[in-house]
């Protein structure tokens, strides 16, 4: 439905979005696992966006309000919360590299689904669009 445009961002990240049922395991994960995994996502983010950059995307920071999809592609689908519990480390990356003013109801307009495909195929597609005033 989106084409790359003047006013889209599609970034392809390699793995899917962590499960916070994998990543709790039914208990506060410690904090260095919490470190860790948010290092590991920084470095995911800034290699999508050198690869969409590499592809000739403008990628820069929003001039106000963006909608941000995302769509989880992996072998087994998340239900709905673990979904949308599964985008905060990414969505503080986004935030981190200017992407997104930040990740509340009034700088963005979040959509995310997920995507059934072969774990091979398995990665994290974020499309950022700008939304007009």
């Amino acid at each position: 439905p989106f084409a790359v445009g003047e006013r889209l961002i599609r970034l392809v990240i390699s793995e899917p979005t962590p499960s916070p049922n994998k990543m709790n395991r039914g208990r506060v994960p410690h904090f260095v696992t919490m470190k860790a995994l948010r290092k590991r996502w920084r470095d995911l983010v800034w290699a999508a966006v050198i690869d969409a950059r590499t592809a000739g995307q403008i990628v820069e920071p929003p001039t106000g309000r963006r909608r941000v999809t995302i769509e989880r592609h992996s072998s087994g689908a998340l239900d709905v919360d673990n979904l949308y519990g599964s985008l905060k480390v990414l969505l503080d990356e986004l935030r981190d590299f200017e992407l997104i003013k930040n990740d509340d109801q009034k700088n963005i307009e979040l959509a995310a689904r997920n995507v059934k495909s072969k774990r091979k195929d398995a990665k994290t597609v974020v499309l950022l669009e700008d939304i007009p005033p």
